[in-house]
């Protein structure tokens, strides 16, 4: 078994290092030159839709992206997120002990054919994504539709992906499905005792944190989209259903 290992000031750039050096060991000194010709890709986050950005336009690689300064990588994010990575590439260590985020969010332009409904619940399976991976719950959560928005407590908190799902069908379907919006967005806030260590030892875990569990660790292994909780199009609701895309290992 070859193993490949990457030892740099920060997680980012020996992470970076492991896999561009795969299956050798290597090791990287400080700074992200050993790293500067891989593709912005190969940074955690950056997806086609992303490096398609006009602001991606000059940004093509590791190197360029170092160039740019950090608040400029700020920009590109629209978040502090640009930021840290920035900051990594450039050598700082980040404690793994964030803050824990207030607000959580997320935004997107709709497409000529795009459905509103299926787009806002797309962006609610983002937000409990990274409500789980920060290790909180939401309070409450909001959706807008254009110029229409509405909002409601999540009693108790969670960050459960079928109950964020429910919460943002039923505020669409009643409050906001009226006219055809340029975009959606769905933001969860998070209490201020809302956070309980999620996942955390296995105490106390419902069936819906199990399965959310479990359906993030696929979606780690095999990509976003290889599974979602998805709805009948026809006659009455009929409950939740959960859609392959692809199955998991089988050969295409």
């Amino acid at each position: 078994m070859q193993v490949s290992l990457g030892a740099a000031p920060s997680l980012l750039l020996a992470k970076l290092a492991a896999g561009s050096a795969k299956p050798r060991a290597r090791v990287v000194a400080a700074g992200p030159e050993p790293s500067a010709h891989l593709p912005v890709r190969s940074l955690c986050g950056v997806g086609p839709a992303m490096e398609a950005r006009p602001a991606f336009s000059g940004v093509r690689t590791v190197g360029d992206l170092a160039k740019v300064g950090p608040a400029t990588a700020r920009a590109l994010w629209g978040s502090r997120t640009g930021r840290d990575v920035w900051l990594e590439l450039a050598g700082w260590d980040l404690p793994a002990d964030r803050a824990a985020p207030r607000r959580v969010s997320h935004a997107r332009g709709l497409g000529p054919k795009e459905s509103p409904r299926a787009v806002l619940r797309g962006l609610a399976v983002l937000v409990g994504e990274r409500l789980r991976a920060a290790g909180v719950l939401a309070e409450a959560l909001a959706c807008r539709a254009g110029e229409r928005s509405a909002g409601v407590r999540l009693a108790p908190p969670s960050a459960s992906e079928r109950v964020l799902l429910r919460t943002a069908a039923r505020l669409y379907d009643a409050r906001l499905s009226a006219g055809r919006p340029r975009a959606v967005s769905v933001e969860a806030r998070v209490g201020p005792d809302a956070g309980r260590g999620w996942f955390g030892e296995q105490s106390g875990e419902t069936r819906d944190e199990a399965l959310d569990r479990v359906l993030d660790s696929v979606r780690r292994r095999f990509g976003r989209g290889s599974v979602r909780f998805g709805e009948v199009e026809w006659g009455p609701w009929a409950g939740e259903k959960i859609a392959f895309q692809r199955i998991p290992g089988a050969k295409r």
